[in-house]
C-alpha cells in the first residue's frame, strides 16, 4: 500500500501502466468483441496513453495535481478511438479529484475512518447491482478476522439491501458505504487490497484503477478479470 501518492510516483505509475498496455495491446484488441469485434481497442489505448508518456517524460511534476493534470490533458489531446476517449475521461476524473493536492494522502483517510495500522482495508468500487454481487464480499467479510474492513463506494438499486445485509451479518461496523465517490485515488491509496465479485465483465475499469494504484487484486474468475489478472497479476477465485 502506498499511503501517499506524490507527483513522481503518479508519473511512474502512468509510465509502467503504459508499458503494460502496450505489451498487452493485442490481447486487449482480442478482448473487445461487444457489440462488434473492433480489433483495435488495445492499439487505440496504447496510442492514447503514449501521448501522456511523451508529455510526462518532459517534466518532473512537483505535485500529484500537476502529474494528473499533465496526464489528463495529454490523453484528451491524443485520444484515439472510443477506448482512447474513455481512457482520457477516466484520467480527467482523477485530475479533478486531485486538483490542488501535493499528494494523494491515504493515511489521512485511514485516520478519518478510524482504522488502526494493523487493519486490512479491502475496496470494491462498483454500482450496487445483481451483476456486481457486493453481497458475496459481505458474506466473505463475515468469515474474516475482525481487523478486515470493507469499503464499497458506489450507488445503485441494491445499496439499501447491502446495508441491511451488513447489519444482519453483524459486520455493519466493519463496512464503509461512502456513496458515489469523486476521489477514488484517495481510497486506493488508503486500501490494502482491491476486490471484485462481479458475475461478468468486459474491461473492468475498477480493476484497472486498482492495478494502476499498485494494489493487489482478488477477483471472481470471469472474463475481463481473467484477461487482466491471469498469469500472476492477481488472485482469481471461483
Amino acid at each position: 500500500m502506498n499511503e501517499q501518492i506524490s507527483g513522481a510516483l503518479f508519473k511512474r505509475m502512468v509510465l509502467h501502466g503504459a508499458a503494460s498496455v502496450t505489451a498487452q495491446k493485442q490481447a486487449i484488441n482480442d478482448l473487445n468483441v461487444f457489440p462488434v469485434p473492433d480489433g483495435d481497442t488495445g492499439t487505440n489505448m496504447s496510442m492514447t496513453i503514449g501521448a501522456a508518456v511523451t508529455e510526462l517524460r518532459r517534466c518532473e511534476p512537483e505535485s500529484v495535481d500537476r502529474a494528473a493534470s499533465v496526464t489528463a490533458s495529454a490523453l484528451l489531446r491524443g485520444a484515439r478511438g472510443n477506448s482512447g476517449v474513455i481512457l482520457s475521461l477516466l484520467f480527467r476524473g482523477m485530475s479533478k479529484s486531485l486538483k490542488g493536492l501535493t499528494e494523494a494522502d491515504g493515511a489521512a483517510l485511514r485516520r478519518e475512518l478510524g482504522l488502526r495500522p494493523e487493519d486490512l482495508l479491502i475496496v470494491y468500487a462498483a454500482e450496487f447491482s445483481t451483476r456486481k454481487s457486493q453481497s458475496v464480499l459481505l458474506h466473505a467479510l463475515a468469515n474474516l478476522p475482525e481487523r478486515a474492513k470493507l469499503a464499497l463506494p458506489g450507488q445503485g438499486a441494491l445499496l439499501d439491501q447491502c446495508r441491511a445485509l451488513a447489519e444482519e451479518l453483524g459486520i455493519a461496523g466493519r463496512v464503509f458505504f461512502p456513496g458515489q465517490e469523486p476521489d477514488m485515488p484517495r481510497w486506493y491509496a488508503a486500501a490494502d487490497i482491491a476486490a471484485s465479485a462481479s458475475r461478468s465483465e468486459g474491461l473492468p475499469f475498477n480493476i484497472m484503477e486498482a492495478m494502476y494504484a499498485g494494489l493487489p487484486v482478488a477477483a471472481s474468475a470471469v472474463k475481463g478479470h481473467i484477461d487482466l489478472l491471469d498469469g500472476g497479476c492477481g488472485l482469481l477465485g471461483v
